[in-house]
């Protein structure tokens, strides 16, 4: 009897001090809508904010729930590095199965190279 009453408690400040996180993406969602410098858009089911910072604008996209890599989303921002080329710095977070997550990255990177070429052509006009 003493041993259960011991565990229940050892249970009990276990949980206390390792309180349940959120997800990652409700959380990350509700933080971009709770923050002023963010305008929200909805197209084909995915949800972007671009948030505008110090530091530049920074596009931040969420997975529609019918997307076979959902629940994930990206950060993406273009840079200019110290020899005046651009590039675009993506960061991505994915809550889905490796194969999904593959797939995703792929899809982010084609249209990272897109947005790169046209900042390229944009750049030299």
């Amino acid at each position: 009897m003493r041993i259960r009453v011991l565990l229940l408690a050892v249970g009990i400040v276990s949980c206390s001090v390792n309180p349940v996180q959120q997800d990652p993406y409700a959380q990350k969602l509700s933080e971009l809508r709770a923050k002023q410098s963010t305008a929200e858009f909805k197209e084909r089911g995915w949800t972007t904010f671009i948030e505008n910072t110090a530091r530049g604008a920074t596009s931040w996209t969420f997975t529609p729930d019918s997307h076979p890599a959902h629940p994930s989303f990206a950060s993406r921002r273009i840079v200019r590095k110290q020899d005046s080329s651009l590039s675009v710095q993506t960061h991505l977070r994915c809550g889905a199965a490796e194969k999904e997550c593959a797939q995703l990255k792929d899809e982010y990177d084609l249209l990272d190279a897109r947005l790169r070429d046209q900042a390229k052509k944009d750049q030299r006009v």
